[in-house]
């Protein structure tokens, strides 16, 4: 009886010490966050005021939500943008610390790790975190790029498949993959590769080296050369991951917006282009440059007014840097105002008489007032000065036809398609050149590269006709 009370007894105790445990336990989803102070700035390190303002902000909103990983990855990508390495590091490593289910602020903390020099803990970091961000081709084509420059070829080849598997046909990561091939020596399958990303984005310029060191290391020298001029200087274009858009927003270093602007112009990309140089030239209402270069994107944007008061504006700030009455002579073009556009054409000349682009803009002018002679004249001295600009050749070509010289505007044409092999227009003005001259096979040969690239545009069509008629086809 004193043995079963006894049971009793320490039955009822396990029963109510499971039920504290259960009571006062905390539950793994609601235990309290580390406490991780936010990595902050302790001096100004000549850092824009918009950068120290924005930082600020980001810094308090962190204070005041102390477990809230988002706004810890926030303040890291405010540091990042403006190259505030260190930190931006240190507070990546916090978010993840925060959420571990998040492996994109591992990503962005080997980012900042490389830039701050710990390239070994980068790559380290970087790996972990690409291994579970298998489906984001962003970050799959930047650790195929490290690899790349390791020299890890397979690790590389397999990152950029990975990459293509999730984005087919991107060129970027063609463009990758083509860098891989030619560093492996596999010339055929890099010149394959770069030309599928060349027929994507044909001014894809990591394709354009990549092609160019193909064609090089296949003995195809006079080839090489052009791709390798049109390729020269190229840097990777990176393929956006979910905190890249916010990124963006933060990059507000004078530094950072003139290069995302430059970067913008030369994607295509007018209108952001023009909101940064708007936003740049705010801040320096002084700077001539940054006036021409909003300038350049307004006239792409058809904002002409716009564009004629800020190149006014900039030719009153310095009267000496051609770019401004480049750009002035190319606005009244494009407006046919071209008895205006000629002075300004010359002017261009004058001050940059050294510089291809300025020989052809005002080449342009001349041909359309019809002085051919001229035309040609300064369109030669465009492509001694510059040999890379296929625009200049295409204008040669043109002009040599409007001259009878038809021998030397297949001449041009043909340098056309060395750099450019994927441009249809001059193609098709070579296959209507031959038909004029009864080399009615050159023809067909232009037109099928045409329909490679192109089959459904009408002058490929009428292409097509025009030599089934003449019983070609």
């Amino acid at each position: 009886m004193r043995g079963s009370a006894l049971l009793r007894m320490l039955e009822s105790h396990m029963l109510r010490r499971a039920l504290l445990v259960v009571l006062f336990a905390v539950p793994i989803g609601c235990r309290k966050a580390p406490e991780l102070p936010p990595a902050v700035l302790t001096e100004p390190r000549g850092l824009d005021a918009e950068v120290l303002e924005l930082v600020a902000s980001k810094v308090e909103a962190v204070r005041a939500q102390p477990g809230d990983a988002i706004a810890r990855a926030s303040l890291g990508l405010a540091y990042e943008a403006n190259g505030i390495w260190d930190l931006a590091a240190t507070t990546f490593a916090q978010a993840a610390v925060l959420d571990e289910q998040q492996p994109l602020y591992r990503y962005h903390e080997a980012l900042c790790l490389r830039e701050a020099g710990e390239t070994d803990t980068a790559l380290a970091t970087m790996k972990a975190a690409a291994s579970r961000l298998e489906n984001q081709a962003g970050v799959q084509q930047r650790l195929g790029q490290w690899l790349l420059e390791l020299g890890e070829y397979d690790a590389a080849l397999q990152c950029f498949e990975r990459a293509l598997a999730r984005m087919p046909d991107h060129s970027d990561v063609l463009a990758g993959l083509a860098a891989v091939e030619v560093e492996r020596q596999r010339w055929n399958e890099g010149l394959a590769l770069a030309k599928r990303s060349l027929k994507v984005d044909p001014s894809n310029r990591s394709a354009r080296y990549a092609l160019g060191t193909a064609l090089r290391g296949l003995g195809r020298e006079d080839e090489a050369r052009a791709q390798l001029a049109a390729g020269q200087g190229a840097k990777p274009r990176w393929i956006e991951e979910p905190l890249t858009r916010e990124f963006l927003r933060y990059r507000v270093t004078t530094s950072g917006l003139t290069e995302d602007a430059g970067a913008a112009a030369a994607g295509g990309n007018h209108s952001r282009a023009a909101e940064l140089y708007g936003q740049l030239v705010k801040r320096k209402p002084e700077d001539a440059t940054l006036k021409n270069n909003l300038a350049a994107s307004l006239i792409e944007l058809a904002r002409f007014d716009e564009a004629e008061r800020v190149l006014k504006e900039a030719l009153a700030l310095d009267p000496g840097m051609f770019a401004v009455p480049l750009n002035l002579c190319d606005l009244y073009t494009r407006q046919n105002r071209l008895d205006q556009a000629r002075p300004y054409g010359e002017q261009a000349v004058a001050l940059g008489a050294d510089v291809g682009r300025t020989h052809l803009t005002l080449a342009r002018v001349l041909a359309l007032q019809g002085d051919y002679p001229r035309a040609y004249a300064e369109l030669e001295r465009s492509v001694e000065l510059d040999a890379r600009n296929p625009q200049a050749f295409v204008a040669l070509g043109e002009t040599a036809v409007r001259l009878r010289r038809m021998s030397d505007a297949r001449l041009w044409w043909r340098k056309v398609l060395e750099l450019d092999p994927g441009h249809v227009p001059t193609r098709v003005n070579l296959a209507l050149l031959s038909i004029q001259e009864s080399d009615l096979e050159e023809a067909k040969r232009q037109l099928l590269e045409c329909e490679k690239q192109a089959p459904e545009q009408p002058k490929v069509k009428a292409l097509r006709e025009e030599l089934r008629k003449r019983g070609v086809l």
